[in-house]
């Protein structure tokens, strides 16, 4: 009895060590796995981009070779610069000396792409600006063209307005002399007109005196006609 009993707690032993070791090899399966995939998707990440400072960290901690890392560090490039405290923490998470001579290599290589590419956008901005100022200055010159234009056309209108008026007035003071010589023609010929009646009048007048003057002497003596007809008889 006592045997039986002992029997059965040692295979129950054996049965709880058993799975308590599946298990434990299980979650063991399943770190190893995650591992490999986290160390994979590093790897395929750097393969894809440029490596930042993260990443290099992350592949160095997840125990890819330091000659792996240095060669995905030539192949792609980082994007960051190494300075004094980056290469300690480096160092502290194992990186050997061809992994960070491989990265303060690529690091100088990605200052001097960046100290390019900011040269080339001052000049892009330099060259943006100059396209601007140019664009200012031909409106500005466009504008004043415009306003000569403008300033030309209201002289031209000007002028012409005034020669108009300077035709007007000329043709105005014509027509102003024509009727004053008119005037004075026509207060001529009424004049004259009037001292020619007047003389026509004296000298009717004067006729007239003389008319009866002759007549006057008539009727007292005879004619003369009359006195030569009587004394050829």
């Amino acid at each position: 009895m006592f045997a039986r009993v002992l029997i059965r707690r040692h295979f129950v032993t054996q049965l709880l060590v058993t799975k308590l070791r599946c298990r434990l090899l299980a979650q063991l399966r399943v770190v190893v796995i995650v591992c490999m995939l986290t160390t994979l998707a590093h790897v395929a990440l750097a393969q894809l981009k440029v490596l930042s400072l993260n990443d290099v960290r992350d592949l160095i901690k997840s125990g890819v070779s330091s000659s792996r890392i240095s060669q995905l560090v030539e192949e792609h490039g980082v994007n960051f610069e190494l300075d004094e405290r980056t290469l300690r923490t480096f160092k502290r998470e194992g990186a050997n000396d061809n992994l960070v001579a491989a990265v303060k290599k690529a690091a100088d290589r990605y200052r001097d792409e960046r100290q390019e590419l900011l040269r080339q956008m001052n000049r892009k901005r330099q060259e943006a600006e100059r396209l601007r100022q140019d664009q200012v200055l031909k409106r500005v010159d466009e504008t004043k063209r415009r306003q000569d234009l403008e300033r030309q056309k209201v002289e031209a209108e000007r002028l012409k307005n005034l020669k108009v008026d300077s035709v007007r007035k000329a043709m105005e003071d014509q027509k102003r002399r024509n009727d004053d010589r008119l005037i004075q023609k026509q207060s001529a010929a009424r004049e004259s007109t009037s001292v020619t009646g007047k003389d026509e009048k004296a000298e009717n007048r004067t006729q007239g005196r003389k008319t009866n003057e002759a007549q006057k002497a008539g009727n007292s003596e005879p004619p003369i006609e009359d006195l030569r007809r009587r004394l050829l008889r």
